[in-house]
């Protein structure tokens, strides 16, 4: 604060109340904001307060203006002060969400570890399983080669002796000779077929001439061919072993994926939320229907499918646990019996095949309730039949293997 013994006014100040001009020998104060001065008669102050003021070091004066000025500025700041302290609890909070997320990452990738270990588990007994295969399919393929071998031998000894038969010009005896040595070479095998070959030609020559006329080298070569030239029977066992190998791999493939929705859960018949945000019905489903915790069983959910403005897309549920699946769908049973949530079910997160599967049995068990069997049930994928007690008497669907020798 400046005051006329002090820092002297110049001759341009004026009065901020009455606008005359404020002379050195005025007594006047100065605002210590807006540095404007002000006669002390104008501004209320008194000649012993003035002189009080004067002799005073470091005391400040502020004029009606800059007092107003002043107390909007304390105001703006305690507001601002206000703001921080609810950022502060805001960072408070997100620190601690951050704190819990990382901690349910660091159990989610434990569970993805222990999962992958249970599949690492399945492919080593697949390969093993594989690896056993390989070496049964190399023992068939060496009896094959054998039994090619073989007969490849006996078709050329067989060419042999039909040419012979050929040359024999009606020698019926030296045909009967070279029948016998056939007899030796093909042995038990294909006796009746000889003897009864020995017969009709003993009856008459003609079949001589048929056997003249019969192109039998074109008929080795073709049947030589097949068995020896374009490896027919590795085409087979190879085919087969293709086909147990693309057969483990899409049982290995499915498995995996049975484990990817494990904790999945899909929702029907929940209608499309305007604002796209389905948090609030899903949670009041599993809260005041279902009676469980949403935040303790709920990891995460989203609608999946292409938007339609014609039926409402179904809701795919993330449980934070199987144990909290299994809790969740033992519940959803009570959705039937209120009116407020009638048309809403909840299935689990099938593959296309388990889907498949889940088909088959509810058609055969339509069919089979109409047949007479209304008590049939469907349980662990079977459809059974049970007695008074609930104990299972006998399994309708699918039918258990017949036993060896059975009828």
């Amino acid at each position: 604060m400046a005051t006329g013994g002090g820092s002297a006014p110049r001759r341009t100040d004026k009065c901020l109340t009455c606008n005359e001009n404020v002379t050195k020998k005025d007594p006047a104060v100065s605002c210590d904001v807006c540095l404007k001065w002000c006669h002390i008669k104008c501004c209320g102050i008194d000649v012993p307060t003035y002189e009080t003021m004067k002799a005073m070091e470091n005391i400040r004066w502020y004029c009606d203006s800059c007092v107003k000025k002043i107390l909007k500025l304390i105001s703006d700041v305690a507001r601002v002060e206000e703001k921080q302290d609810k950022i502060d609890e805001e960072v408070g909070n997100v620190k601690e969400l951050v704190e819990r997320t990382r901690s349910e990452i660091s159990q989610m990738r434990q569970e993805t570890v222990n999962d992958l270990g249970g599949v690492k588990q399945l492919v080593e007994q697949t390969a093993s399983g594989v690896s056993q295969l390989r070496q049964e399919t190399e023992k068939e393929m060496e009896s094959v080669r054998k039994l090619v071998e073989q007969s490849k031998g006996d078709i050329l000894q067989l060419q042999k002796e039909f040419d012979m038969v050929k040359q024999s010009k009606g020698d019926m005896s030296l045909l009967r000779q070279e029948v016998d040595k056939g007899l030796e070479v093909l042995g038990k095998q294909n006796r009746d077929e000889i003897m009864k070959m020995r017969q009709e030609m003993d009856k008459s020559l003609v079949i001589v001439d048929h056997l003249k006329k019969w192109d039998i080298n074109k008929e080795v070569a073709e049947l030589t061919n097949a068995f020896v030239n374009d490896g027919s029977w590795a085409e087979v066992v190879r085919k087969h072993v293709t086909n147990e190998m693309k057969g483990v791999k899409g049982d290995v493939e499915e498995q995996m994926e049975i484990e990817r929705r494990r904790k999945n859960l899909i929702v029907f018949g929940v209608p499309e939320s305007e604002t796209g945000n389905d948090i609030d019905t899903v949670s009041d489903i599993i809260t005041q229907a279902l009676k469980l915790d949403f935040s303790r069983h709920i990891e995460s959910i989203v609608r999946i499918g292409k938007f339609s403005h014609e039926k409402a897309r179904p809701i795919k549920m993330i449980a934070k646990t199987f144990e909290g699946k299994r809790e969740i769908l033992t519940r959803a049973k009570m959705l039937r019996e209120l009116d407020d949530y009638k048309g809403i079910f909840v299935a689990p997160d099938l593959t296309r095949k388990q889907q498949e599967f889940d088909k088959d049995l509810r058609v055969n068990l339509k069919k089979i309730r109409e047949a007479g069997e209304p008590e049939a049930v469907i349980r662990s994928g079977q459809i059974i039949k049970k007695n008074e007690n609930g104990k299972t008497i006998s399994v309708l669907y699918p039918k258990p293997p017949q036993q060896l020798g059975g009828k």
